[in-house]
């Protein structure tokens, strides 16, 4: 057994078992039945490995005598022509290649507890997919694969006619303790701007608070401009999220499905 200490995540650790060892799993369970004998979905268990294979598992430990862990949260097969010093659970945000995954039926991999559990070796991206609330979706993806999946989008035809959103943002993107944004559909002007909660001050709003206005066609949902209502200039681009990390809508793209 082999523990990954640079790949430590919180209480969860990343461990790689050789064929044969085992594990007492003393409560959930996420392995596929090809890695291991003896698992189901819940419950305690004894898992024997039936391959090389690294898991991330939470509150690893003895167990009447036993190696167990709490939870087994993610399991791959190790690709021995790899050194384990190659493998991250680092995840890329990128929602054109999400929407392009979405378009051709991949099939969705599953993380209980949170995607970024899950790892990946040097070759392969790890796309999380934020249309979900769970956090706990997502796919891995070979790099050398990421181009047909985006060549496969169809087309963006657009229909002519024009929709419209609002940006009310305050605060600055990069503090964003300190910021506070709102995507409305009708125009926000002269209603009470977002405020946030600072910590030193309370419920505060900072001066700098802009109105901007998106238009996009309706059946593309391509953005065609980005008007800043405040200022009264265009721009390319605008974050509409801050957290759990920063997404924007930019112009010629297509609008995040979560501001349509």
């Amino acid at each position: 057994m082999l523990t990954l200490g640079n790949l430590s995540l919180s209480s969860n650790v990343a461990i790689v078992f050789a064929k044969g060892e085992k594990l007492r799993v003393r409560f959930m369970c996420s392995c596929g039945e090809d890695l291991a004998t003896g698992q189901g979905q819940w419950g305690s268990q004894d898992l024997v490995f039936k391959r090389p294979t690294v898991v991330v598992v939470e509150e690893l430990g003895d167990w009447r005598g036993k190696l167990s862990c709490k939870h087994l949260r993610f399991a791959r097969a190790l690709r021995e022509e790899r050194l384990t010093s190659e493998l991250s659970n680092a995840v890329s945000p990128y929602p054109k290649l999400r929407t392009a995954l979405n378009h051709a039926g991949v099939p969705k991999m599953e993380v209980p507890g949170g995607f970024n559990r899950a790892l990946k070796y040097a070759d392969e991206i790890l796309v999380p997919d934020y249309s979900t609330t769970s956090g706990s979706s997502g796919w891995l993806v070979k790099n050398s694969e990421v181009g047909k999946y985006l060549r496969g989008l169809p087309p963006l035809k657009d229909s002519g006619e024009i929709g419209r959103i609002w940006v009310n943002f305050v605060g600055f993107v990069n503090t964003p303790d300190e910021c506070s944004i709102r995507v409305c559909s009708e125009d926000p002007t002269g209603q009470e701007a977002p405020s946030y909660y600072d910590w030193p001050r309370g419920c505060y709003m900072s001066t700098n608070h802009q109105i901007f206005r998106v238009e996009f066609d309706k059946k593309s949902h391509r953005v065609k401009k980005i008007y800043n209502q405040t200022h009264g200039t265009e721009q390319g681009e605008v974050y509409y999220k801050v957290r759990p990390v920063g997404r924007s809508i930019s112009v010629g793209q297509r609008l995040p499905r979560d501001c349509r």
